[in-house]
């Protein structure tokens, strides 16, 4: 809103008497010092001072000044850099980021991918690498989970990116997995899951791992985070682990379905996952600690 008040506002100025070009002069002036100054670089997020594509077509067609619309995002945009190659211009949000501790200029992240949103029906998880502290992206693309119920198929949904690296530089990206109404056979409707994806130099190829599957339809596994064990060496070393709520398992103190955050490892690279038996969190934590007029309090 403020920029296009700016834009709205230099061309009213300009519009008006010639006594006015001296205050316009010094005016812009004092814009070419401020614009000189360099905005800080920013991995994966745009700076909420960029003039995004639908505000430079809002601003076009009220004021119809193009270049005056150029100009302000070529100096917006100057000194950061899209963190994707999607040529689609649709979104991506909920951003992970990971620095690879073997090398600081390789950077990997994940973000809820609508690329395909419009022409194939499917929201992935997608990736974006670069190699060389944020100048270029060497690897992008997406990653969609399949049913492990049924491989012939793949979620339309999977998102809640959750990126990674283990001591040795290799790659882990955590995702949801599920079908959103209308878009799978409805015995496979309910089917969901965690899974984790994983990736070595120079990260343009992933394989999938499941961490933990349901077809259950009272049961969704839902919002992952992974982390990976840094060390090279030692018991552990290399170790991934993953959290998630696990929305539908057991009863709530209130006597709705339970929401337990769980908690699974693995010493295979993702290859294979063991489930912790209790709950990181149990769905009766706050009636074993207070009563539940107490927590709503």
């Amino acid at each position: 809103m403020k920029k296009r008040a700016m834009l709205i506002t230099a061309t009213t100025l300009i519009l008006l008497s010639i006594p006015l070009q001296s205050f316009l002069l010094a005016t812009s002036s004092q814009q070419s010092a401020i614009n000189s100054v360099k905005k800080p670089h920013v991995y994966g997020v745009r700076q909420d001072t960029t003039i995004g594509p639908e505000m430079v077509s809002s601003a076009q067609s009220q004021i119809g000044s193009k270049s005056i619309v150029q100009k302000e995002t070529e100096e917006s945009d100057s000194s950061n850099i899209v963190f994707n190659l999607d040529p689609s211009l649709l979104e991506q949000n909920e951003e992970s980021l990971a620095v690879n501790p073997t090398d600081s200029r390789i950077v990997l992240s994940g973000t809820n991918d609508y690329r395909n949103a419009f022409t194939a029906g499917v929201i992935a998880t997608g990736f974006d690498v670069t190699s060389d502290g944020g100048r270029t992206i060497s690897a992008d693309g997406v990653l969609s989970p399949t049913d492990p119920f049924n491989t012939a198929l793949t979620f339309s949904g999977a998102g809640d990116p959750s990126a990674g690296f283990d001591g040795n530089g290799n790659a882990f990206m955590g995702s949801v997995g599920f079908f959103f109404p209308g878009t799978a056979p409805s015995a496979n409707a309910p089917d969901n899951g965690i899974f984790v994806f994983s990736s070595r130099a120079p990260y343009n190829t992933w394989t999938q791992h499941t961490v933990i599957a349901d077809n259950n339809p009272n049961i969704i596994d839902d919002k992952d985070w992974v982390a990976a064990d840094q060390r090279s060496s030692g018991t552990g070393a290399g170790g991934v682990y993953a959290v998630w709520a696990r929305f539908g398992e057991g009863i709530s103190p209130f006597g709705g379905p339970g929401s337990p955050i769980r908690f699974a490892a693995s010493f295979d690279h993702g290859n294979t996952w063991i489930l912790l038996p209790v709950p990181v969190s149990a769905t009766n934590l706050w009636s074993e600690r207070a009563a539940p007029s107490t927590c709503l309090g």
